[in-house]
């Protein structure tokens, strides 16, 4: 696991006892800045990606620093992964006049890019805050096929490395009314009592996009969580298998961050505030 506040990548048993913890504030070799994602690479590595220090990091299972790469030509990269022959992926999100554009990426080891995968531009116009703006989900399979999906389109599309599309899957979907009170709710969770610059201007959808994340296991399942809720405030998730056949839905509050196996993780925080990593098992009763 990944702590961004320690500035600590930390390995624990499935008894919760520490392994091992790397990592320290700083710019050399094995230090982190402001380190924002963690992936299990496709070697038995762990990938993490540093946005302050503009770089990832590659580390062995047994905590050693294998190798790192500047991420630097890119710098608006939100999260990068790998496959197994070492190419990395990434989603780029950049601004002109006119356009706010998403850029979802195959590159080399010196991150240069090698093809564009998949591309969405929307309308930008300056001092308009976006409440859900388009972002791009992406997974990389333990085939080396690319699954990826934008979350204003209930649409997953399957690709090889070099963006040719091997399938699409769609699926219908109940959008979700964003009301009032969520209007209110989440202004005041982002904003609180900030005085706040005349000139913007915010703007709220009219529904929730149809995925909030998107995730799969190792048996390239695709799970997707959703903003649909049930009474108690679960969200919905649905679940698809690995050709993307719709198998069931179901509720749970918290966020997912990583599936294996039958074993769920999950970040949550107890009554005193600290955070801690949950693992449940789940078994679907399909009737």
């Amino acid at each position: 696991m990944l702590d961004p506040r320690a500035k600590k990548l930390i390995r624990c048993s499935s008894e919760a006892k520490l392994t091992w913890e790397r990592g320290k504030h700083g710019q050399g070799p094995g230090e982190f800045q402001l380190p924002s994602g963690i992936e299990l690479g496709k070697n038995d590595t762990v990938l993490v990606y540093d946005l302050g220090n503009k770089r990832i990091a590659y580390y062995s299972l047994n905590g050693e620093l294998l190798k790192e790469y500047s991420t630097a030509k890119h710098p608006t990269l939100t999260r990068v992964d790998d496959d197994s022959k070492g190419f990395l992926y990434g989603v780029k999100y950049f601004v002109d006049e006119v356009n706010r554009k998403a850029s979802f990426n195959r590159f080399d080891q010196n991150f240069d890019i090698i093809n564009e995968i998949y591309r969405k531009e929307t309308d930008f116009v300056p001092n308009q805050v976006y409440f859900y703006p388009m972002v791009i989900f992406f997974r990389i399979r333990n085939d080396d096929l690319v699954l990826f999906a934008n979350s204003w389109e209930y649409t997953f599309y399957l690709a090889s490395g070099n963006g040719e599309i091997k399938k699409i899957i769609r699926n219908e979907y109940k959008p979700v009314k964003y009301t009032e009170a969520d209007k209110k709710r989440e202004f005041k969770e982002r904003y609180g009592g900030r005085t706040l610059p005349p000139e913007l201007k915010f703007i709220f959808p009219d529904y929730y996009p149809p995925i909030e994340h998107l995730l799969i296991d190792d048996q390239n399942n695709i799970f997707v969580r959703t903003y649909e809720r049930t009474k108690d405030g679960a969200h919905d998730h649905d679940y698809f298998d690995a050709e993307g056949r719709y198998i069931a839905s179901f509720p749970m509050k918290e966020t997912i961050f990583c599936i294996r196996g039958d074993r769920f993780y999950t970040l949550e925080e107890d009554k005193e505030g600290y955070q801690k990593i949950v693992r449940y098992r789940y078994r679907l009763k399909l009737k």
